[in-house]
């Protein structure tokens, strides 16, 4: 029989922080800036917890490329291996918050529908926090806010997959969840049985409201949940969301998490700041060999279209991405491979959101059999940059301005099925300011032993072809036979916080053959 523990204080339904946090955020960036300000420089060195947020980190290699390919997650037997492509969907929490009904939630799912965005495959509609009740019904279960969904989750689940819709659900593992209500302690199994009960396709399982013990070691109580997820037999996507928060014995989530999750947060909550979508980029770098068939790091949901506040507050400073900007956001994280679960109040997205995220050459990069994530091969920062640590953790992650001649440009590269490869060319600017002055356009190149080098693509083998995936054109064809240290693709001009996308495949007979006439 499950008991509950003790209740603590309920927390206000203001999303992942408090009004504390606004305050700490406010005395920490002044104290910053007033440091800047004086000499120009950080007085004093970063604390080790710090240093892992704010350092820049080293490129990717060949050899993270290659573990990524053969990414084989660990067994602990507690759930079916769903083998399958990244989650894509749609997810309430960046839009709406706590303000979600029944009616918001078969109104998004329309959407999906009446937008093609189904047929472009994001299937699931997940229902974020605050769908509960205030407190669990006397035999210890879980049920739907009466008001906001008075016809059950059952219903809602029903109604979805009359639609061809799957639906996600919100639970946390500790007492409370991040909006204070119930959490899951304590009812794993019941709750498990429950959600599988409602017809739930995917669980979403938060870390607020830990106990000390919770807070030390993660792992083991994620299995536990892992394991009655298992006993259900329904068969339903494990989404951890610890926010990357290290086991005291068994390290961070991507270690351990592949064993019986097919998903796993990596860094705390993104917001639809240009800032905090780079600083979580940074964070996901070194993590390509963690992730594989089934199993992936989650950089969080996409802010495509989103139109909130930083650090997801209510009533705090508006902010949103530019096209640009929210262009190259949809694309890295389809070249992370990561899960595109979107965050916009589809009901009103405008046309060019649509576009962005139904764009079916980039998704193909995200669903590729491979599901290898990509590596950063180059990083190059140059100028003068000044870094500000605003808060004591890494919701703004490593903020960076820059004065005079700037440049801050990556090369990243994802290995695709049937020896083809995806390159990112980026030019992520200022990550701070609107103002662009310091930053210009950038010519950007990859060599072509790189990209053999960090992919199964042998350009001597037989003839290949480049794509433009953003733009829908073919672009050069590469002969058989040409020899990789000699071989440059280069794109010029790419503007700050903007991309270019490359692919490069195999040509087919025909293009083969086109490229033998033409010599």
């Amino acid at each position: 029989m499950a008991i509950d523990p003790p209740a603590p204080p309920r927390r206000l339904p203001l999303g992942r922080c408090n009004t504390a946090v606004v305050w700490l955020a406010g005395i920490a960036l002044a104290a910053s800036l007033v440091r800047v300000l004086l000499d120009g420089r950080l007085a004093s060195p970063l604390p080790s917890t710090l240093e892992e947020i704010f350092v820049i980190r080293p490129a990717g290699s060949a050899a993270a490329a290659a573990a990524a390919a053969a990414f084989t997650p660990a067994n602990d037997t507690l759930l079916p291996p769903l083998r399958r492509p990244p989650v894509m969907g749609f997810n309430t929490w960046n839009a709406f918050g706590c303000d979600i009904s029944e009616e918001l939630i078969l109104a998004i799912a329309s959407s999906l529908v009446e937008r093609r965005l189904l047929h472009a495959g994001y299937s699931y509609v997940g229902i974020d926090d605050c769908w509960q009740a205030e407190e669990r019904g006397p035999d210890g279960a879980l049920h739907a806010n009466p008001t906001r969904f008075p016809r059950g989750i059952r219903f809602l689940a029903d109604e979805l997959h009359a639609m061809g819709l799957q639906l996600g659900i919100y639970s946390d593992y500790g007492v409370r969840t991040c909006a204070g209500y119930p959490g899951s302690y304590g009812h794993y199994e019941q709750d498990a049985a429950t959600f599988a009960a409602w017809g739930v396709d995917l669980i979403k399982f938060d870390r607020c409201a830990p106990t000390i013990d919770q807070d030390r070691h993660p792992a083991r109580y994620y299995r536990q949940m892992a394991a009655a997820i298992r006993a259900t037999g329904r068969p339903m996507v494990y989404s951890l969301c610890n926010w990357g928060r290290a086991d005291a014995e068994e390290g961070p989530p991507w270690r351990w998490a592949p064993r019986f999750a097919q998903m796993w947060r990596t860094t705390t909550d993104i917001f639809p700041w240009y800032a905090r979508v780079v600083a979580i980029l940074e964070e996901n770098a070194p993590l390509a060999p963690f992730a594989g068939p089934g199993a992936f790091n989650d950089p969080d949901m996409l802010e495509v279209g989103v139109n909130g506040t930083l650090l997801n507050l209510p009533g705090f400073v508006r902010s949103s991405l530019s096209e640009s900007e929210s262009s190259l956001h949809f694309s890295m994280w389809a070249m992370l491979s990561a899960p595109l679960l979107i965050g916009a109040d589809l009901r009103h997205a405008p046309p060019w959101v649509l576009a962005i995220l139904s764009n079916p050459e980039v998704i193909a990069l995200s669903q590729d059999p491979l599901a290898a994530q990509a590596v950063r091969l180059v990083d190059d920062e140059r100028g003068f940059f000044v870094r500000l640590p605003l808060v004591p953790f890494d919701f703004w992650g490593r903020v960076r301005t820059c004065f005079g001649a700037c440049r801050k440009i990556q090369v990243w590269l994802k290995p695709l099925a049937n020896h083809s490869a995806a390159i990112a060319l980026v030019n992520l600017g200022d990550q701070l300011s609107a103002d662009r002055s310091s930053f210009g356009p950038e010519d950007i190149e990859i060599t072509g032993a790189a990209i053999e080098l960090a992919s199964s693509v042998d350009f001597a083998s037989r003839s290949h072809c480049v794509r433009d995936p953003l733009r829908h054109q073919d672009g050069e064809v590469i002969p058989e036979g040409t020899s990789a240290s000699s071989l440059i693709l280069k794109r010029t001009r790419v503007q700050p916080r903007s991309h270019e996308l490359l692919v490069i495949r195999p040509c087919t007979c025909h293009e083969a053959s086109d490229v033998v006439d033409a010599s």
